[in-house]
């Protein structure tokens, strides 16, 4: 029997510092899970992606924005269907 899934909408937003002007990305997991932490964070779009093609197979990279932009904003949103084991592994605290 398949393990159940979940509906989400994972959210990704690219966030820029301007008083350090330091970059980041953001996942942010609607409704979040129970025993979340908060959204996660990644340094660069390229361990963004990685974590994202090890949780969900097929993930396609290029549908995040590869240009990093000016000002923060959102980058990716798409409603997924998730299993309890691919929300564990996005989301270490679930």
């Amino acid at each position: 029997m398949a393990a159940p899934h979940q509906s989400v909408r994972l959210v990704i937003q690219f966030v820029r510092d301007l008083a350090s002007a330091q970059s980041s990305y953001r996942i942010v997991i609607y409704p979040a899970p129970q025993k979340s932490s908060g959204p996660l964070l990644f340094p660069s779009r390229e361990t963004l992606v990685q974590q994202l093609q090890a949780v969900i197979p097929g993930f396609d990279g290029h549908q995040i924005q590869a240009d990093e932009p000016a000002t923060s904003q959102i980058v990716f949103a798409s409603t997924l269907e998730l299993s309890e084991s691919q929300l564990a592994r996005l989301c270490p605290d679930h």
